[in-house]
């Protein structure tokens, strides 16, 4: 094979991948918007799911299987803040989060657990995370990251 010949047969697979582009719903708020790929899914400001279909029914809001919450809402007030650090301490000594701030994370595994206490994205609740809010009174510019699992869900307007 020469090279002319190995530089189209690039320039044609290269084609076929781009039409076979990988498609997938796409998820602006609690909308599903569209199927289309991940790249024009992120510039509309979107979450995409790979292999979903918004024409075949794909539901955006079951992809947040624990609702609308705070990252870092220890006490469950609505916002971050002071009190959320004491909070965080206690519930990292006693371990007794609220009933209404634990959710199963991820969906069907049978852990329950305070998602909102998840402060960079572990998934799980430790030392770190405290430690990670008090950093974040301290230099409020520190972002905090939920459990990729179990996103909060946009906040109904």
């Amino acid at each position: 094979m020469n090279k002319i010949s190995i530089v189209l047969m690039f320039i044609l697979l290269s084609a076929y991948m781009d039409a076979a582009a990988q498609q997938g719903a796409c998820c602006v708020e609690l909308d599903c918007v569209g199927t289309m790929t991940e790249e024009e899914c992120l510039i509309l400001g979107g979450n995409w799911f790979e292999n979903e279909d918004c024409d075949a029914g794909f539901d955006c809001e079951s992809t947040y299987p624990c609702g609308h919450y705070i990252i870092g809402d220890f006490n469950g007030n609505g916002a971050f803040n002071i009190a959320d650090i004491v909070a965080a301490f206690s519930k990292l000594r006693t371990g007794s989060p609220d009933a209404a701030l634990l959710c199963e994370c991820p969906p069907g595994s049978g852990n329950i657990w305070a998602v909102a206490f998840d402060l960079n994205g572990s998934c799980n609740f430790n030392l770190a995370d405290v430690i990670l809010a008090c950093s974040r009174r301290l230099i409020p510019e520190i972002p905090f990251y939920p459990c990729p699992q179990c996103p909060p869900a946009p906040q109904s307007p």
